[in-house]
């Protein structure tokens, strides 16, 4: 359960946090399975979780690659006890290449439109194009810029206090089934 890698302040420690496949310090890297085990514990925490399994799968189906996805915010705090409420949503850092330019401007809208996905499916997402190995010197700059900024801004709270935030390994079709099977699985558990 998540209460197990919190540190005494609610947040995900910025080195050693228990129960998570990690290398010991953030970002903590882990497997959509295992971040649904850990923070999946109620229903508004399993309803968020569903509905952002869903649009990573559709980001994937719009002409995108995703590569690694960044976790934070108040999914990845003990909201509950901190804020005496279960989070909104989850914060998604999507570092992604294009494979398809036509399909992903036919799906703009419904990927990128910051209103309507955080509305339909839970979650606050930003993306991070990597360049390809032929991009030059600029944008590869503005890249490891995006990654120091993203980094630093998530490695500490509002108040200044140093913390951890993970990384989800993409998932393909059988971890996405899995993944929907375990949240349901997850759900029926809590309502017995």
């Amino acid at each position: 359960m998540a209460s197990e890698i919190w540190d005494s302040r609610g947040l995900l420690p910025p080195f050693g946090a228990n129960g998570l496949e990690i290398e010991n310090r953030y970002p903590y890297k882990t497997d959509i399975i295992n971040f649904i085990n850990i923070f999946g514990f109620n229903t508004q925490r399993l309803d968020i979780l569903d509905k952002f399994v869903d649009y990573t799968k559709i980001v994937k189906e719009s002409g995108v690659q995703i590569h690694k996805i960044w976790i934070d915010g108040s999914f990845c705090e003990n909201c509950e006890t901190l804020r005496k409420r279960p989070p909104n949503d989850i914060d998604a850092v999507i570092f992604y290449t294009v494979i398809d330019e036509n399909l992903l401007k036919n799906n703009f809208d419904l990927i990128l439109n910051k209103n309507n996905v955080k509305n339909a499916f839970k979650t606050d997402s930003y993306f991070v194009l990597i360049p390809p190995s032929y991009a030059n010197l600029e944008h590869q700059y503005a890249f490891i810029e995006k990654i120091v900024y993203w980094s630093s801004f998530w490695s500490h709270t509002r108040d200044c206090d140093w913390k951890g935030f993970i990384e989800l390994d993409n998932f393909d079709v059988v971890n996405y089934n899995n993944a929907k099977e375990l949240i349901a699985n997850k759900r029926g558990e809590i309502n017995e």
